[in-house]
């Protein structure tokens, strides 16, 4: 249950300081009735899920459509998952008109229609809530409370599944309610495998403004049981070759890539010039340091900094040019002949 301090308003609704009305010591009212505030509550998120769908349903369609291709996910299941864990993050974080959020665009309608002060504040709080992996560590009749995996704080919320069982870890994101928590559309079951077993996983080192950033991925990633380390079961004609995806894959995951966009399209294009070309390899890092250049330029407008992944990868900017110049013409190369063979099958 959230607690009130003495000089918050009251949740009765009366407008008063707790301390001189339901929080002073001799207090005459027995029973504080939240119901009321909690209805209303509730009637301001179902307007605002059905203002997001109506004002925006083509957007909203198109975005999880374009999340869906770019992981190439044809389950249903995990499609409709995705479409809801979606909207709420895009109501939330996403810009649309004027710049503003679906949240505040709805707000700004709404707030002074809304009854009462504390509904209105419980309400205009919900813009600062986070998404982030929840587990189950406590379970009554009544409640279930939440340890954030991240942040490592505890939430309480009403028990409306009666089948939840402990140490169950779910992603999503969790709203105050009047007198506890609650969660908008839907709470995911998390069935990732690193996510649920490696306390020391990337996503758990995201900062708050990454987790948000990347949390179309993380949401996809979160669905799927499988471990990272499956990519690099690859058969490589020299040790060495792994042991750049290695470096390369780690310095991604330090920048907060988390998604297996990027790492499979790392193993490719390094896959295809070790094929073709057979480098030798006397620094690792210089290699590496090309490999997320050019896959951070096939997916960024901008271009990342020479002298930036020199430093991090502890080579010289030359080292990084060169090896771009050498690895580009070959990878080139290689994807059209690719495409050549596609077109004469087609």
């Amino acid at each position: 249950m959230v607690s009130v301090h003495r000089d918050d308003f009251c949740p009765c609704g009366s407008g008063k300081k707790y301390k001189i009305c339901h929080g002073a010591p001799k207090s005459k009212v027995i029973q504080m009735d939240t119901s009321r505030y909690e209805f209303e509550l509730e009637r301001l998120e179902s307007d605002l899920l059905s203002f997001a769908w109506y004002e925006y349903e083509e957007e909203l369609s198109e975005m999880s459509a374009s999340e869906a291709r770019k992981y190439n996910i044809d389950d249903q299941e995990v499609i409709e998952i995705l479409k809801y864990g979606l909207l709420e993050w895009a109501i939330f974080y996403q810009s649309y008109r004027k710049g503003q959020s679906l949240f505040d665009e709805f707000y700004r309608r709404e707030r002074y229609a809304i009854k009462y002060e504390n509904v209105r504040k419980t309400f205009e709080s919900w813009k600062e809530a986070v998404p982030s992996i929840y587990e189950i560590i406590d379970i009554t009749d009544t409640s279930v409370t939440f340890k954030d995996r991240r942040s490592k704080e505890t939430y309480t919320l009403l028990n409306k599944e009666q089948d939840l069982e402990m140490e169950e870890v779910f992603i999503g994101i969790l709203v105050p309610s009047i007198q506890s928590y609650d969660y908008m559309l839907i709470l995911t079951p998390v069935v990732n495998s690193e996510m649920l077993c490696n306390d020391n996983h990337p996503i758990y080192q995201l900062t708050d403004e990454e987790f948000i950033e990347n949390y179309p991925e993380i949401l996809v990633k979160s669905r799927v049981n499988e471990h990272l380390d499956d990519n690099f079961a690859i058969e490589w004609a020299d040790p060495l070759y792994g042991e750049v995806i290695e470096i390369v894959t780690e310095q991604m995951k330090m920048k907060g890539a988390v998604s297996d966009h990027f790492f499979d399209m790392a193993i490719v294009i390094w896959k295809l010039y070790t094929e073709a070309v057979r480098p030798t390899i006397r620094k690792p890092e210089g290699f590496a340091a090309a490999i997320e250049f050019i896959v951070y330029n096939a997916n960024y407008e901008e271009d990342l900094s020479k002298t930036e992944l020199a430093r991090n990868y502890e080579v010289a900017v030359s080292t990084v040019t060169n090896n771009i110049n050498k690895m580009m013409p070959v990878i080139v190369k290689e994807l059209t002949k690719i495409q050549e063979e596609i077109n004469e099958i087609i």
